[in-house]
């Protein structure tokens, strides 16, 4: 699922997403993150002609590096999707 966006899986029988991502590093362990991302419903009916099946997202973020060895981030990220979503999204332990 793409950030900023509802569940797919109750209203769609199918989706395709792409997400771009690009981290900038300011320091030794800090640095921000910007991305976009865009999904597309199909397999359903009418409900998906009228909205057009597409859903964009864009966000920013700032990230830390908890363990450079590891390549371990710490991720701080604000997203707005179309149709009022948004979200903030903490996440931890991910590899980049």
């Amino acid at each position: 699922m793409s950030c900023g966006a509802t569940s797919w899986s109750s209203i769609s029988d199918a989706h395709v997403l792409d997400r771009r991502e690009e981290r900038v590093r300011f320091s030794g362990r800090w640095g921000a993150t910007i991305f976009g991302g865009v999904g597309w419903l199909y397999g359903t009916g009418e409900e998906l002609i009228n909205s057009d099946g597409y859903y964009p997202s864009y966000g920013a973020g700032v990230h830390f590096i908890v363990k450079p060895e590891d390549h371990m981030l710490l991720n701080l990220e604000y997203t707005r999707g179309n149709l009022n979503n948004y979200g903030i999204y903490l996440r931890f332990g991910y590899a980049w």
